[in-house]
């Protein structure tokens, strides 16, 4: 059929959906050039859960328990795999193989049958560079219907020669003009992609040697595996003639071409895009494609967690990997830590910056969360703050709160999720400054959150740290220097030079983390001291760029300072002198908060305070020879406590004594994305009453222990 002329042709009006319907773009096949020409069709698509709190392995093969010395383990899509340990303790030279009998079979999980159709997930770019397409009516008349320039482009590249090809597009299968729809449409996101047959990612035309980036990094995920628990083994049968380059010490053979061309690959828009971090998750059978070459994204997911943190791999590329990493994992995790990650990634609506999670969020919390582009954002994220600390019992949210130049224009403790500040990062999960409390809160006049905590000490030193960049991370790092470092002790007791150093990594040492890849306290201690004390500055330099991306994330993001009764710690680079350090119950980390001429405080951000980060602050310090040690559980890390003159370890915290009659803890119970992030779960033996947190670690239980609560109200 012959096309009408766009000036004759008529606009495409879409007709309502129904029910479980989608619409699907039947791609008319055709040369590169031709004009695009589709159907768009109707297609019941019924609805399934793809949620992410499935019950995980527990060491468990398929209804029996793995043999003495095995472990199980899942990758990113969910996959079980198995290993153990070698005679050696560092995880790249851990042994690698099923089990022999009936464990080696692998544990499936039941989905429906993939639909016919296949999501593609792009960039929109700019939208006023729109084309026209051709959609083919019911009646075989031409309409146009407009479409941004990236997508034309893509369409020509997925196009066939001699067969239609059957997809679905966000852009052109939801009617962007109808509100109702895009909230409905948003809500089954994960289905959709979860159910088609294949996932289709365009990265954009060829560029940059982008064909042979795609061959090294192809290469390079063929040859390790990866677990949600962040290890890297090598691959199962990876050829015998190859180097294994699981190790991240290994530097990859490439010149700095090569790297640049890597990088170029990884600034492309896709990579920083909010939606992809659901679409990519949802289907194992995605398929990466640039120009006309392609890689399965089992392997570029794989390619991206082998050069995160890697030798030899440039500051800036490994600067740009950082949000890559949560891409290829999947940003699994808490809502707060999904959260985190969304901000960091781009969409139009800042009401997308919650919506466009929906996929990788708890099944309760995505019950209580309704689209609606009707609504004014800033409402709608105080709601999700108000809903889900009420849900969770937690105040989890507040170390999202960021100051910025809108802090006097709406309460300072609800996240503004729609800004990621150029100098912003996410805590480490494993801080614990509050212990499993639960959160003590009200909201008084609508814009007054009241919170029960305690007031630590007021900042009296907090140089500028808003020009620290990686350049000049040798001169701030010795201007920080505190005078008697070598001989004087640290407001806990603990040598200062210890604190000191420990506070420089925020504790992201592998004594807290001993399942991350982070250097230990002798190790870093003599980095930090070769930076100081050193005459040459390209050793200094070198020193600098061995730092992990973690601990420059730290020096140059955040600001240090110090409080009058001594106490170290980084915090908001927009933190000043007056402000207040505090923890409040249900906070999994201290505040920066600002006082108000009316006994109010703004919050400003989250901070580590060295020495008040395992609740001191509530506790006191730990006995004489008791440490404190992180354990992966269901992607979080939560405390395990260590008697080291004993060598025995245990759950329990040793400063809270026994429990109260009539509870007891419940071990190994699974967690989901819909728990806080420091939980512990506890049953009354009387009533059958569950909480998820320590009823030792309750407002009344502490103020019985004789600890000073007080009343802070933010706003």
């Amino acid at each position: 059929m012959d096309k009408l002329p766009a000036a004759q042709a008529c606009q495409y009006e879409y007709s309502a959906l129904r029910g479980d319907e989608i619409r699907l773009i039947r791609l008319q096949p055709g040369a590169f050039d031709d004009d695009l020409k589709f159907e768009l069709v109707h297609h019941a698509l019924h609805q399934i859960d793809l949620g992410i709190g499935e019950a995980g392995l527990r060491g468990q093969g398929p209804g029996r328990k793995l043999p003495s010395g095995w472990r199980a383990f899942k990758t990113p899509e969910d996959r079980p795999f198995y290993k153990r340990r070698g005679t050696r303790s560092t995880p790249e030279l851990f042994t690698y193989e099923y089990p022999d009998g009936e464990d080696q079979a692998p544990i499936s999980v039941a989905l429906n049958a993939p639909h016919n159709y296949e999501a593609l997930s792009y960039t929109w770019g700019d939208a006023s560079h729109q084309q026209l397409t051709f959609v083919l009516d019911g009646d075989r008349e031409s309409k146009i219907l407009h479409v941004g320039r990236n997508l034309a482009i893509a369409l020509r590249h997925l196009r066939l020669d001699s067969a239609t090809r059957t997809l679905w597009v966000d852009a052109v299968c939801i009617n962007q003009n109808d509100l109702d729809e895009r909230a409905a449409q948003v809500k089954r996101m994960r289905n959709i992609y979860g159910l088609a047959s294949k996932v289709l990612v365009w990265l954009g035309e060829s560029s940059h040697d982008s064909s042979g980036v795609m061959r090294k990094l192809e290469y390079l995920g063929r040859q390790i595996e990866v677990s949600t628990s962040s290890w890297i083994i090598r691959a199962f049968d990876p050829p015998a003639s190859e180097p294994s380059w699981t190790g991240k010490t290994t530097v990859l053979p490439y010149s700095a071409a090569d790297w640049q061309a890597i990088e170029s690959l990884f600034e492309r828009s896709w990579f920083d895009r909010l939606w992809v971090l659901q679409e990519v998750t949802a289907n194992p059978n995605t398929t990466v494609q640039c120009g006309h070459d392609s890689i399965d994204w089992y392997f570029l997911r794989r390619a991206i967690i082998g050069l995160d943190e890697r030798a030899g791999v440039p500051a800036t590329l490994s600067y740009r990997l950082n949000n890559k990493v949560d891409i290829a994992f999947g940003s699994r995790g808490t809502f707060r830590d999904v959260l985190f990650v969304a901000r960091q990634h781009l969409c139009q609506d800042p009401r997308d910056k919650l919506y466009g999670v929906l996929g990788l969020i708890g099944p309760k919390f995505q019950d209580r969360l309704v689209p609606s582009y009707e609504r004014p954002f800033r409402e709608l994220y105080k709601e999700v703050f108000l809903t889900h600390s009420e849900m969770t019992g937690r105040l989890d949210l507040l170390t999202q709160c960021f100051v910025n130049e809108d802090l006097f224009s709406s309460p300072s403790w609800v996240p503004d999720w729609q800004s990621f500040p150029y100098a912003f990062r996410a805590p480490e999960p494993g801080y614990q400054a509050s212990g499993a409390s639960k959160a003590d809160f009200c909201v008084l006049a609508d814009s007054w959150l009241q919170v029960t905590g305690i007031l630590i000490d007021k900042v009296i030193y907090a140089p500028d740290s808003s020009h620290v960049d990686p350049q000049s991370l040798i001169t701030y790092i010795r201007d920080l220097r505190p005078p008697g470092l070598d001989h004087d002790k640290y407001v806990t007791g603990e040598p200062l030079l210890k604190a000191w150093t420990r506070t420089l990594a925020m504790d992201m040492l592998h004594e807290r983390y001993p399942n991350r890849f982070f250097p230990d306290y002798d190790e870093w201690e003599k980095n930090v001291l070769q930076m100081l004390d050193s005459n040459s500055n390209d050793t200094a330099f070198a020193s600098v760029e061995s730092l992990s991306n973690l601990i420059r994330d730290t020096l140059t993001d955040m600001g240090f300072f110090k409080t009058e009764k001594g106490y170290i710690g980084f915090g908001p680079y927009a933190l000043e002198q007056d402000d207040y350090v505090c923890v409040i119950l249900g906070v999994p980390t201290p505040l920066v908060i600002r006082p108000r001429l009316d006994g109010t405080y703004w919050v400003i951000g989250w901070a580590y305070a060295h020495g008040v980060m395992d609740s001191e602050a509530l506790l006191g310090p730990l006995p004489e020879g008791w440490i404190v040690t992180q354990r992966f559980v269901h992607l979080r890390q939560l405390p395990r406590y260590i008697n080291v003159p004993e060598n025995r370890s245990q759950l329990d915290d040793p400063r809270l004594g026994e429990l109260s009659t009539g509870w007891r803890r419940i071990a190994n119970r699974h967690l989901t994305p819909d728990d806080p992030v420091v939980v512990d779960y506890f049953e009354n033996v009387d009533s059958g009453e569950i909480i998820n947190y320590d009823p030792r670690m309750t407002a009344d239980a502490l103020r019985s222990r004789g600890v000073k609560l007080e009343t802070l109200a933010f706003v």
